[in-house]
């Protein structure tokens, strides 16, 4: 007789042909609702799979023991110092974004004699390549110089 271990990555439990992953998203309740439960089938002969419809108790008479997975999901409540924290970040978010929106206007009066910020990092690598690249062509106009001369 052959072993029935081997046999166990060929049973196929889902008869439906349903996927055989399935994500599922569930949003959390607000403060004001109440908690929600969802239930998930794990027997994977649902009508409504991946939701759980109570096809399992047929396979509880039957004496296999597959009831589905119970997810509560309840609302996050925060406390009082965490609405304070958060009511004190959109106060100054605001703040912030209508001081902005004043700096726009301003930016559109702007002088003629302002100077542009460069970063000095910046200011200084484009100066090094500015004078490699003008070295390597006043080098090569050298060469070409030296090479007209020596031909005459």
């Amino acid at each position: 007789m052959k072993d029935p271990c081997e046999y166990l990555d060929k049973i196929n439990f889902n008869t439906k042909r349903f996927p055989q992953y399935t994500h599922l998203i569930e949003s959390c309740p607000s403060e004001n609702e109440n908690e929600k439960i969802v239930r998930i089938c794990r027997c994977w002969q649902s009508s409504k799979f991946p939701y759980c419809d109570d096809t399992h108790k047929i396979f509880i008479e039957n004496g296999d023991s597959v009831g589905p997975y119970v997810a509560k999901l309840v609302s996050y409540k925060l406390s009082d110092e965490e609405k304070l924290k958060k009511q004190k970040y959109n106060e100054k978010y605001i703040k912030i974004n209508n001081k902005l929106s004043s700096d726009k206007s301003s930016v559109l009066n702007v002088s003629v004699n302002c100077k542009p910020y460069i970063n000095y990092k910046l200011k200084k690598s484009v100066l090094l390549s500015f004078v490699v690249l003008t070295s390597a062509l006043l080098y090569g106009k050298k060469e070409k110089l030296i090479n007209l001369y020596s031909t005459n």
